[in-house]
């Protein structure tokens, strides 16, 4: 009875949420975001069971650096994009000009600075890897414009096409994999072509499809494209370093580790962060009803989104953690038992890294992207420092607690600034 009386409140609030427009919005997100992290899954044993560690380590050092390379050069503009077009819907036309204007200068700069990046740190350091990984880099562009069609729609509340969008980027992954698999495929440069040639494909009818529903009307603007560029630039550092502490310490374990190490660090990650999708659901439903909304029910939303996310996240998680032992080996084989221990840790902290996610996303809507920025900086200091120091010493072991204390790092530090931004716009 105990027991009962202490979930019945969550349990209540998760059936008053289903029953309004949030409710729905939600329910399309996270089943969503489950068809993505189901693809990923899947993808991610595929990855495994096909290439091997080494192999899949070579293919994880091409997807990280393409990962961290494409926030670089994004400036912050997919929260810019969602912020502006849930406050003036009237100008997504505009705006979506603006966006694809900014686009073209961003690919040429990510493709070119990337591949002369990736030839002088990996030659030496990964060589077996710089082929791959130079190549998954002309992914870029096709996964920026997807990201941005997906964010201008969850500004206009077109949570259909948003998450359409999302999961038909997704399904260029496991689709290659297939692909591969029926070919016989063992070598991930022979599977990064296929990858590529999919990502643009879904990328062209992304863009057909957007223009034919919203039909964005405009042209490029560049007072809007500054407008766009100086929110995004508040929420720059923080997208960055927030990308940095979820993909930084396998994007240094590239250049650092074996390929073989990385591949088993990579399968760990992946069964961590199986449940991580249903916190960004609450996160991209959260971020433009914050927008939209006045400061009390702004507040409201953002304190009821969090703890829902950790009544759901941290149960998942212990429900994974009992399982691990058994389920990692069996899903992705047996050479991968290495992965236990450090998908272990890291399953703590894809608790921490969801409510990160939904914190920030609260304080973008409030117009305070700068504090999440100050948080995941920090969070990225702890990232290099932990690393450099654990990682010769613990190896992946190292990496997955550096990982743990980062995302404890930031959470303290966004609780505080949430705290501050509330009393603020209490006293004014």
């Amino acid at each position: 009875m105990i027991q009962t009386a202490f979930f019945k409140p969550y349990l209540d609030r998760v059936i008053a949420l289903s029953r309004g427009q949030t409710g729905r919005d939600f329910i399309l997100t996270a089943g969503a975001n489950f068809a993505i992290a189901v693809s990923g899954a899947v993808g991610g044993i595929l990855a495994a069971r096909l290439l091997g560690p080494e192999g899949r380590g070579e293919l994880a050092a091409a997807v990280v650096w393409a990962a961290i390379l494409g926030v670089v050069v994004s400036f912050g503009l997919p929260q810019a994009l969602t912020y502006y077009t849930a406050r003036e819907p009237a100008a997504s036309g505009s705006i979506f000009y603006a966006a694809l204007g900014m686009l073209i200068g961003q690919s040429v700069l990510v493709v070119l600075g990337g591949w002369t990046l990736v030839t002088l740190t990996l030659t030496t350091a990964q060589p077996m890897a710089v082929a791959s990984v130079r190549l998954y880099l002309l992914t870029i562009p096709a996964s920026t414009l997807i990201t941005y069609l997906s964010t201008i729609s969850q500004g206009l509340r077109r949570f259909r096409l948003f998450n359409g969008l999302r999961i038909a980027a997704s399904v260029t992954y496991i689709g290659g994999l297939i692909i591969a698999g029926i070919a016989d495929w063992r070598d991930a440069y022979q599977i990064i072509p296929v990858l590529v040639l999919l990502q643009w494909l879904v990328a062209a009818m992304g863009l057909a499809v957007f223009v034919k529903r919203v039909r964005p009307l405009g042209r490029f603007e560049l007072w809007r494209a500054r407008q766009l560029l100086k929110y995004g630039l508040k929420s720059y550092w923080g997208s960055l370093s927030w990308m940095a502490n979820a993909r930084l310490d396998q994007f240094i374990m590239s250049a650092f580790v074996s390929l073989s190490d990385l591949g088993e660090y990579a399968v760990a990650v992946s069964y961590a962060t199986v449940l991580f999708p249903l916190s960004g659901a609450f996160a991209m439903v959260l971020f433009q009803r914050v927008a939209a909304s006045e400061h009390i029910q702004a507040m409201s939303k953002i304190k009821r989104a969090l703890r829902l996310n950790l009544f759901v996240s941290t149960g998942g998680a212990v429900v994974l953690g009992l399982a691990v032992p058994v389920l990692l080996p069996w899903l992705f084989g047996a050479e991968y038992k290495p992965a236990v221990y450090p998908a272990l840790i890291l399953l703590a902290g894809t608790v921490l890294l969801g409510m990160n996610y939904v914190l920030s996303d609260g304080l973008r809507g409030l117009g305070a992207p700068l504090i999440t920025s100050v948080a995941e900086m920090g969070g990225f200091i702890i990232t290099i420092g932990g690393l450099l120091i654990l990682l010769p010493r613990l190896g992946i072991y190292g990496a997955a607690l550096v990982s743990v204390a980062s995302y404890g790092a930031v959470s303290a530090i966004l609780v505080v600034g949430l705290i501050r931004v509330i009393r603020r716009q209490t006293a004014s």
